[in-house]
């Protein structure tokens, strides 16, 4: 089933919010600048949703994508 650009970047959101979770949980703060790199990403991902920027919306989404566990 394919998905539109709003449900890829919900999910996307989704998964990164987990991610950040687990950055934040590392050891000694290990993870806490790649945390706050996602928090800022997350942040406008859900800015360019709430305007409907599809530009936007799409170059977020993208960003998203490049988070690795």
């Amino acid at each position: 089933m394919s998905q539109n650009l709003a449900e890829g970047l919900l999910d996307e959101i989704v998964r990164v919010e987990r991610l950040e979770q687990l950055y934040c949980g590392l050891d000694g703060n290990a993870g806490f600048v790649a945390a706050m790199l996602m928090r800022i990403q997350l942040n406008l991902a859900k800015a360019a949703a709430g305007r409907r920027d599809v530009v936007a919306m799409l170059h977020c989404y993208q960003e998203l994508k490049e988070w690795k566990e």
